[in-house]
This record gives C-alpha cells, sequence and structure tokens, in this order.
C-alpha cells in the first residue's frame, strides 16, 4: 500500500471527525449545510465565533461532501477556537482537523497558518516553521506567515531564517508592532543596537510593565551577544549523533473516525394490518353403554350425545396511536492510540470495557467475556533509519441498542476492524481503509384507494422511512520513539524551509543576498536561551485574521 502524498507529520492522527459521513455524493453536488438552513446561518455562527453552534452544520455538510478540504479547514477551526477559550483538550481535534485539509487541499496557505501556531503552542518549533514556510510559499506578500516563520526561528535557534523572516515581515508591514518587535529581537541576538529603537517603536502604545519587560529583554540580549570576531569565526557546533543505522523499535499513531447516523420516519396506522378474524367448527359426538342385573334379571341401557359447535370471533386488537413519529439517533468516535513495538513482536493495545455474557449449556452454563473499546494490534517487520514496513490490525466496537430476534436476554455490538501491511516513511500519513454507506429502508402499507384520502390515511395507511448513514476512517502515521529520534538542530531545516530559502532570492526578495545572510549567521553563536514570552505566537490582529480566514473558506467551499 503506497502512502498519500504528503503529510510529513510525526504525530498525525489525522482526519476528524463526525465529520465523517457519507461521500457517496459526488464533490459539491449538494450544498453544504443544507441541513440546518443553508450557508448563512452557518457563517453567521462561526463570525460571532459560536463554535459549538456551527459544528452541527458543518458535520451535515461534511456528510455530502468528506474531501471539501475548505470545510473540514473550518470544522478544525470550530476545535480549535473552543481549545482558545479555555478546553485544551480540543486542541487534538484542531489539528487533526487541520490535517484533513491540508490531505484535501495541499497548498491552503489558511490550514499551514492555523497548524503552525498550534505547533508553536505545543513547543514543537521544528513543525512549525515548516508550516509558515509552506504558508509563505503559497502566498509570499502576507506579512503573517513571516511572522510566523520568524517566530518559529528565534525560538528553535536558526538565526539565519530568523533574520531574513523578519526583514520581510517588516518589509510588508513597516507599521505592524508585531513586525517591529520581531525584527527588535533578530537584530539583539546579532548584537545590534538598533534593536532598542525597533522595540520601542514596536512598544510605543504599551504601556507600564509590558513595555519595560520588553526593553529589559532586549538590553538583556545585547549585553550577551556582542557582535565580535571571536562569534563570527566560532566553529559550528558538532553534528548530532545520529541513530542507530538499524533501529529495532517504532511508535504508530493511529487515529479512528466513526460517525454513525440513523434517521426515523414514522406516520399514520393501517387499522386492517391489525384486524383478524377467527372460525371455528367443533363437532362432537359421544355414546355410553351400561348393564346392570336386580334380582336376576339382566338389564341394559344406552346413552349418546353429539354437540356441534361453530364460532367466529374477533381476537383483541392492540395499536400504537402514535401517529407522527420522528426519531434520531447519533453515533461519533475519534479514537487516537498510540502504541510502541519492537521489531519481529507484536504489541497490543485495548482500551475500553469487557462484558461478561451468560451462555447456556446443557447442564449448566458460563460466563463468557467479550472486549468493547478500541483495540490495536502492531507487528513491525522491517525497520530502517527512514522507513518501515508493518502490519496492523485496528478495530473499534461498541454496544447498539438494536436487539435481533425475540431473545429476552441478548447482546448487539457493532464492530469496525481493518488488518493490513503498509510500508511508508517516518512521519507520513496512510489511509488505512475508509468506508461511506448510506442506507434508505423505506416501508408502507395502506388500504386501496381509501389509503390515499386526507384525513382517512392516518387511520387506514401506514408508511416508515429509515435512513442509515455510517462513515469509517483508519489512518496510521509511524515514528521513531523518543529516545531515539534525532536531537534539534537549527542547521537542519526540513523540507519547505529549504525551499523557502533556495527560493528566497527569486520569489520573495529579489533585493536580498540570502548565501552572504545565511553564511554569516550560520555561524553565529548566541549567549542566553530564548524564553517563551518574548515573541507572542500569534500577532495582534487575529481576529482580523480569523474573520479573513472564516470568510475565504466559506466562499470557496461553495464553489
Amino acid at each position: 500500500m503506497k502512502p498519500l502524498p504528503a503529510l510529513r507529520r510525526g504525530t498525525l492522527a489525522a482526519a476528524m471527525l463526525a465529520l465523517c459521513a457519507c461521500a457517496s455524493t459526488p464533490p459539491q453536488a449538494q450544498a453544504p449545510a443544507t441541513a440546518d438552513g443553508g450557508w448563512e446561518p452557518l457563517r453567521a455562527a462561526l463570525l460571532r465565533q459560536d463554535w459549538a453552534g456551527a459544528q452541527p452544520g458543518l458535520a451535515a455538510a461534511l456528510r455530502n461532501d468528506l474531501r471539501n478540504g475548505y470545510l473540514q479547514f473550518l470544522y478544525a477551526l470550530t476545535y480549535d477556537g473552543m481549545a482558545r477559550e479555555g478546553n485544551r483538550a480540543q486542541l487534538d481535534m484542531a489539528e487533526v482537523g487541520y490535517d484533513n485539509a491540508l490531505q484535501f487541499t495541499p497548498m491552503n496557505f489558511w490550514a499551514q497558518m492555523m497548524t503552525g501556531f498550534l505547533e508553536l503552542e505545543r513547543g514543537r518549533y521544528d513543525e512549525a516553521q515548516d508550516r509558515f514556510a509552506a504558508a509563505a510559499l503559497d502566498q509570499p506578500a502576507r506579512w503573517e506567515a513571516f511572522y510566523g516563520l520568524g517566530v518559529a526561528s528565534y525560538y528553535r535557534g536558526d538565526w539565519a531564517m530568523l533574520r531574513l523572516a523578519s526583514q520581510r515581515a517588516r518589509q510588508l508591514a513597516p507599521e505592524q508592532g508585531d513586525a517591529l518587535r520581531l525584527a527588535a529581537y533578530a537584530g539583539a541576538v546579532e548584537g545590534d543596537a538598533g534593536a532598542r529603537g525597533l522595540m520601542q517603536a514596536a512598544l510605543r502604545e504599551d504601556g507600564g510593565e509590558q513595555a519595560g519587560l520588553g526593553q529589559r529583554r532586549i538590553e538583556q540580549l545585547l549585553a550577551q551577544n556582542t557582535v565580535g570576531e571571536t562569534q563570527m569565526d566560532a566553529p559550528a557546533a558538532a553534528a548530532p549523533a545520529t541513530p542507530p543505522a538499524d533501529p529495532r523499535q517504532m511508535l504508530v499513531d493511529v487515529t479512528i473516525i466513526l460517525s454513525s447516523v440513523v434517521d426515523g420516519r414514522n406516520r399514520g396506522v393501517n387499522l386492517f394490518d391489525g384486524l383478524r378474524l377467527q372460525y371455528g367448527y367443533n363437532n362432537q359426538y359421544s355414546r355410553a353403554n351400561s348393564s346392570s342385573e336386580i334380582n336376576g334379571v339382566v338389564g341394559t341401557a344406552r346413552e349418546s350425545a353429539r354437540a356441534i359447535t361453530s364460532q367466529i370471533s374477533i381476537p383483541q386488537l392492540n395499536y400504537n396511536l402514535n401517529l407522527f413519529n420522528d426519531s434520531r439517533q447519533y453515533y461519533g468516535v475519534i479514537a487516537r492510540p498510540s502504541l510502541t513495538a519492537f521489531l519481529g513482536r507484536e504489541s497490543d493495545f485495548f482500551a475500553g470495557r469487557t462484558v461478561n455474557v451468560a451462555v447456556s449449556g446443557i447442564n449448566l452454563g458460563e460466563l463468557r467475556p467479550i472486549d468493547v473499546g478500541v483495540r490495536l494490534r502492531l507487528a513491525p517487520e522491517a525497520i530502517s533509519r527512514s522507513e518501515v514496513r508493518f502490519r496492523v490490525e485496528a478495530a473499534r466496537s461498541f454496544l447498539s441498542r438494536e436487539n435481533v430476534g425475540n431473545f429476552n436476554q441478548s447482546l448487539t455490538m457493532f464492530r469496525q476492524s481493518v488488518q493490513a501491511t503498509s510500508e511508508l516513511a517516518f512521519g507520513q500519513t496512510l489511509i488505512l481503509s475508509a468506508l461511506s454507506e448510506s442506507v434508505n429502508d423505506n416501508t408502507s402499507s395502506q388500504v386501496p384507494l381509501a389509503g390515499d384520502i386526507p384525513g382517512l390515511d392516518l387511520l387506514l395507511k401506514n408508511s416508515s422511512a429509515i435512513r442509515r448513514e455510517e462513515s469509517l476512517l483508519i489512518l496510521v502515521t509511524p515514528s521513531l520513539p523518543a529516545t531515539l529520534q534525532l536531537p534539534g538542530d537549527p542547521l537542519r531545516r526540513q523540507r519547505n524551509v529549504e525551499e523557502l530559502m533556495r527560493l528566497w532570492s527569486r520569489m520573495v526578495d529579489p533585493g536580498s543576498d540570502v548565501g552572504a545572510i545565511v553564511r554569516r549567521l550560520e555561524r553565529l553563536r548566541v549567549f542566553g536561551k530564548p524564553k517563551r514570552g518574548d515573541l507572542p505566537y500569534r500577532p495582534g490582529g487575529s481576529q482580523a485574521l480569523l474573520r479573513e480566514a472564516i470568510e475565504e473558506n466559506l466562499a470557496l467551499a461553495r464553489q
């Protein structure tokens, strides 16, 4: 099985959602969001940041068009918004959704940006730098992309990219306080006294303690880093140690996304369905002979009787007079188990409940355990420094309310399972299996002609419809365990960052001498480590940025 292009993530976990459901209709075939009344209510909910209120409409839209990357982005944005309001557990869901958006629309600028912000908040600066570099390649005129790139470069110690990104952000937005602040820190780590003026300009509208902290931090960096030959001529740090040539352990992240919706509709009752006539006929004949002797005289007697009965009866009738009934059942699961395995050995993971079910026998019964939950089995077959071949089994089961047959005691369990052997590089994500199913079951019973008369049809016609939509998506992402991963090296840049640097003079800033800047700053030794509060992860105008992202992705989703 070949991996899908792309998404070079170590911990993906891909696609989200209650979002999965029927992809059986062609993309864009139906206007998504029609289940909740159209686009305008959805747009209004998103713009007023009613994230929970926007989710049902987006989920309904995605059931019609699962491969719409712009809808995937908006769905992820709702989880991101809830996380920023305090529910930090939703960050995983947001990350999954943004990765789904990038899978279906690889050059989605907003998905790259939002994922970069998430990576910054999680301290994964390598990944954040790669995301912002991809965003800058897509839209090189957006200063926000270069701001994010500069922030990620600052925290991971990539001084050359920090200088380039800060210069470009300041060129594109010379009046933006965040761009000026970034340029100030870029100058301070190089020992440039001009950083003081840049920080003063950035904090001109800020007062009190915040301004004082920023100025003191710049002074601290300037005192630690003075431009001099010893800094420039210092040898570069030794290359970090590489892992063993043949790693024998691996880690795999599996994402199981299930969405199940069952809608039921019942109208009317057909009284004749329960009407039964019973006819019975019984013919009984009996004959008895008897004899007796009294004083030597024998006497005999005969008796005979015949009973014929015939009966026509109507048994007791029971009707359900709930003439109008709608029902809806929804079940959604997003499970993200992770498991480490050793080469040639199988690892097993289970999370859930064990139900003990009584099974009767001829003479006695027994209790049989049934596992209900998430199970993951992993068996690596070959591991190299860059890729792995492994056998994986992922399953999810749950108890259903449906009963089969007329058993007094029974359990119905819904189960999805997939087994496959895959070969892919570390950090790549593979769709292991996908299922989209839509079932419509309609039944009706009526008295001919009379069942079509309005009003009377409620008593002479019964119609029921059941619509079931099931969708399942299972994704896997292998990676090396943290103990075997390479230590961070600022000079070991990811693919998008290298591509951006290679195209800088032609695509981003034709007048800059990128080669000289990189050669000079890659030898620079900076004393003192960046502190978490030095640069904000998100630019100050993030609300306007959020509104722009919503409007643009809604417009593209409707096309």
